[in-house]
């Protein structure tokens, strides 16, 4: 007994490159959550403009405690947060030109250019120490 079966072949679709494309839908781009802050080093600029005592060309050492004065009219006049405001302010002052005014200059100055108190030698040996931290040794040595 000879049985014959039959099945049905679905012939599948020949691929080639030269058929029709799909279409694919683009992707949007992805945005970024928070946008970045500019570098400090751009806020130079403002921080010239808003305090008289701030040179970014030639720095001058800032009276003790006028940080909280610049964050506060940082705040009020240029809408900067806490962080963008610490983060200029440190690349002002951590920046090598500002450790040689403090090691050169007598007096600190206020921010409205105004002189303040004396520059101690505990301040002068903190610059020296820094500014050898930078290049591996003081300008003297």
């Amino acid at each position: 007994m000879n049985k014959t079966i039959t099945v049905e072949v679905k012939r599948r679709p020949i691929l080639t490159l030269n058929g029709p494309r799909p279409r694919v839908e683009p992707v949007p781009a992805l945005q970024p959550a928070t946008p970045k802050r500019p570098h400090p080093k751009k806020d130079m600029e403002a921080f010239a403009t808003t305090f008289v005592g701030v040179d970014p060309i030639n720095p001058m050492p800032l009276a003790i405690g006028s940080h909280t004065e610049i964050l506060a009219q940082c705040a009020a006049q240029l809408g900067w947060s806490k962080k963008r405001t610490r983060a200029a302010l440190g690349f002002y002052a951590g920046r090598p030109s500002y450790l040689w005014a403090t090691l050169e200059a007598t007096h600190r100055i206020n921010l409205d250019g105004s002189e303040a108190q004396p520059i101690s030698d505990a301040d002068r040996a903190y610059a020296k120490a820094r500014i050898a931290a930078f290049n591996g040794k003081g300008r003297d040595q």
